[in-house]
Formats: C-alpha cells, sequence, structure tokens
C-alpha cells in the first residue's frame, strides 16, 4: 500500500510531500525515482526506513527493518541497494 501525505514544515521552506510504503511478502520495495536511491539520506526511526531526497520529499517504509532480512530497494530501470548497504 502506498500513500501520499502533504508535510508542513516549521520554517520558510515549501511544503513537501511524503510517500508512506509498506512492504508486503515480496523481498522488494520500490522507490519513486533515481534521486531518493542515489542522493537520498537514510534515517532509522523505530522500524521503519526514512529516506529524504535532495529536493525534500521522502518516502517512510513501514516497517523496514521488522523484516529478516530488510527487503531491497529498488527503482523501476531496475538498479538497487540490498539490505547489507
Amino acid at each position: 500500500m502506498v500513500s501520499r501525505q502533504e508535510i508542513t514544515p516549521t520554517n520558510d521552506q515549501k511544503p513537501t510531500s511524503k510517500l508512506v510504503v509498506e512492504v508486503n511478502d515480496l523481498p522488494v520495495v520500490y522507490l519513486p525515482d533515481a534521486s531518493f536511491l542515489l542522493s537520498g539520506t537514510f534515517e532509522k526511526v523505530g522500524f521503519d526506513l526514512v529516506i529524504t531526497n535532495p529536493t525534500g520529499e521522502v518516502v517512510v517504509v513501514e516497517d523496514y527493518f521488522s523484516f529478516n532480512p530488510p527487503p531491497n530497494l529498488m527503482i523501476a530501470s531496475g538498479a538497487g541497494l540490498s539490505p547489507e548497504w
């Protein structure tokens, strides 16, 4: 399941969106574009993986760290990261 939410910034930045992705039985999570995979900032928040791209858009992969092993992160072109990064 994927949902998009508006994020209201606390300073003078423009509003950005947050994409929430739920992990299902597949061993892969598809990210919206290469900016998240190649230039994103990765953060662990509880069991969630939060990825912020350079423009401030956010992807939250819910419960990513509750899986053993966590799923691969991929983009549509087939490039990806395994959880062993």
